[in-house]
């Protein structure tokens, strides 16, 4: 039981430092309402006031993000 007790604690420890250091990513694709991509829209992710524009596919990505609760929004001036 001595030995289990050190060994149980160090995989709690283990597991803890992976949940702290744990990152995500955030990924979508912007289509209009016939869903055809729409790519050089703006995606803002409100709570880090970060910004990405989408790609040729419409698609983009924010990455190495802390877990929580985000909004989005979008924007795309047609010309």
């Amino acid at each position: 039981m001595k030995i289990l007790y050190p060994v149980f604690s160090f995989f709690c420890l283990l597991l803890f430092t992976q949940a702290a250091s744990a990152q995500l990513n955030i990924n979508g694709k912007v289509t209009d309402k016939s869903n055809k991509p729409i790519p050089g829209a703006t995606v803002k992710l409100v709570e880090k006031n970060l910004v990405q524009v989408t790609d040729q596919e419409g698609i983009f990505e924010f990455k190495d993000l802390t877990p929580g609760t985000y909004s989005l929004s979008t924007s795309y001036i047609a010309m």
